[in-house]
């Protein structure tokens, strides 16, 4: 299977760190051409291992220490070093396979989670659990997908594009099976692409990530707004000026904070623009915009039928 890693990338991607080597060293074994498949809980063990034995390896000895049964306790205060170092790893596997094996990815995430917890501290904070907090991932996450290909100054080539899209494809797929509160990602994608003229078109990596939230996570989305959920982050989740016309249209006339977040308005004009754009458009750019659009009417007639049984 060694075709299917892009390990040139990431040794291109390594940086003065043996922690980042040894699990890239591990990697090129998972994905190597005459290496049984491994299951996802192998990957998640070992992944614990090579973590746990490089803070052994660097810090002062008695770092870690055994607490009751099956948990440990960590005494670190930068474990946050650690955490950062292999999540920009890990992100960077995400970016290096191809988009079919991101569901074992994803699979690996979910084993990490339900393994035998230890704590440990970050920054000197309250202990977090290690890993069914997956601590730090939404950080090293937000800044990986800041890294945005720009259609119209051509600062990434196509296969930085393809990377980014995978990026957006791997955390649409953790909300999927509800892993953890990445939601705000795939609201800030959605935003972007539909709530604002963009000068850039509608086409391209923009779009192709925005449709990718959809049809992995969806249903998600759908229940969340129907729950009104993310009314927290109404400050990071303002209006488009598109949106607001359109609840305007709808004679929704509220505040942009009564707007944020995630209310049943702000799926529906997500669903009526993707509409709009295949009428706009042609080609498969019009044939991916229209599926969506009529995948989201079907995701909310499953939604509403599950809630009147």
């Amino acid at each position: 299977m060694s075709e299917i890693l892009d390990v040139e990338y990431l040794e291109s991607r390594l940086v003065n760190s043996d922690h980042r080597a040894d699990f890239l060293a591990f990697f090129k074994e998972v994905f190597g051409p005459n290496t049984p498949y491994p299951t996802a809980l192998d990957i998640a063990d070992e992944i614990n291992e090579i973590f746990l034995d490089h803070i052994n390896r660097t810090t002062d000895h008695g770092v870690i220490r055994r607490a009751s049964g099956d948990d440990l306790a960590v005494i670190l205060p930068n474990v946050h070093t650690y955490l950062w170092c292999f999540w920009d790893f890990y992100l960077d596997l995400v970016r290096a396979v191809p988009i079919s094996e991101l569901n074992l990815l994803v699979d690996v995430i979910q084993e990490l989670k339900q393994l035998p917890l230890w704590t440990a501290t970050v920054w000197g904070s309250t202990p977090i659990q290690m890993w069914a907090d997956l601590p730090l991932l939404g950080i090293c996450g937000r800044d990986a997908l800041n890294e945005i290909p720009s259609e119209h100054t051509g600062t990434l080539n196509e296969a930085g594009s393809e990377r980014w899209l995978k990026l957006q494809s791997f955390f649409a797929r953790l909300n999927s099976r509800d892993l953890d509160n990445f939601k705000i990602f795939g609201v800030w994608m959605l935003m972007d692409v539909l709530e604002h003229d963009r000068t850039d078109g509608d086409g391209g990596a923009y779009m192709a990530a925005a449709v990718e939230w959809i049809w992995q996570a969806g249903p998600v989305l759908c229940r969340e707004s129907q729950h009104g959920m993310l009314s927290d982050d109404a400050d990071v989740t303002k209006p488009g000026s598109l949106y607001v016309d359109f609840a305007g249209m709808l004679g929704v006339h509220i505040g942009a904070a009564e707007l944020g977040g995630l209310p049943p308005v702000r799926w529906e004009f997500w669903k009526h623009r993707f509409a709009e754009i295949a009428d706009l458009e042609s080609g498969n750019a019009a044939q991916l915009a229209r599926m969506t659009s009529e995948y989201m009417e079907e995701i909310e007639t499953e939604y509403f039928d599950e809630m009147s049984e």
